[in-house]
């Protein structure tokens, strides 16, 4: 096992300390570069990947129908997929940006919470390029901010709105409807400034 491990922390570049002799990826580490540039399975290890991960460009292959209770995952999350539709045109993001936006330190252009986010995306349409050059050099990675912006909120949209458009029945607009994504949105840290006070009772023709 500490062979594979050693293996693996090589293979990927990982930089958490050795502990007690053995040098072991990080959780953050691993997950930072599979979400921001398919590092781990388009990059597989071959002397673990028997016993890692095989390769493929999500995770939603990791698995097997097998593995109980949660089976096979279906949900592509990874950043670059969203960002364009050819893989030539994807934008990636290296482990090192990624870990740098999820940190809970301010300094470090953090995005791990609500307030960060609104710090960052103030700025960013009121085309504060000053401000946005801060978040950029934070991050030390060559991140198209609009893309990044767009990619993400094409990802919102889709899991929690299932798209950009919806059909609506003429007594949904003036009686409302329950909606489905309030539970997933209301949902989090509240430390960390996730909101709990959306309802999931639209109502379109009251509310605007």
């Amino acid at each position: 096992m500490a062979q594979a491990l050693a293996s693996n922390y090589n293979h990927f570049g990982c930089k958490a300390p050795v502990v007690k002799g053995v040098s072991n990826c990080t959780a953050e580490e691993i997950s930072s570069l599979q979400w921001g540039s398919l590092g781990v399975t388009n990059n597989p290890n071959p002397a673990t990947n028997a016993y890692y991960v095989p390769k493929s460009t999500s995770t939603a292959l990791w698995g097997q129908p097998s593995w109980l209770p949660f089976g096979v995952m279906t949900d592509v999350g990874e950043y670059p997929q969203q960002t364009a539709p050819q893989q030539k045109d994807w934008q990636y993001l290296s482990s090192s940006a990624v870990q740098a936006m999820m940190t809970r330190m301010p300094t470090t252009g953090s995005l791990a919470s609500t307030y960060s986010w609104q710090q960052f995306l103030i700025p960013y349409f009121l085309q504060n390029q000053t401000t946005v050059a801060k978040y950029e050099a934070a991050w030390g990675n060559n991140v198209t901010t609009d893309i990044f912006v767009e990619a993400l909120r094409a990802r919102i949209e889709t899991a929690y709105f299932g798209g950009a458009f919806a059909d609506i029945k003429l007594k949904e607009l003036f009686f409302g409807f329950e909606n489905t994504f309030a539970a997933g949105v209301s949902s989090g840290d509240y430390i960390l400034g996730n909101d709990y006070s959306l309802s999931n009772w639209t109502t379109p023709i009251m509310t605007d």
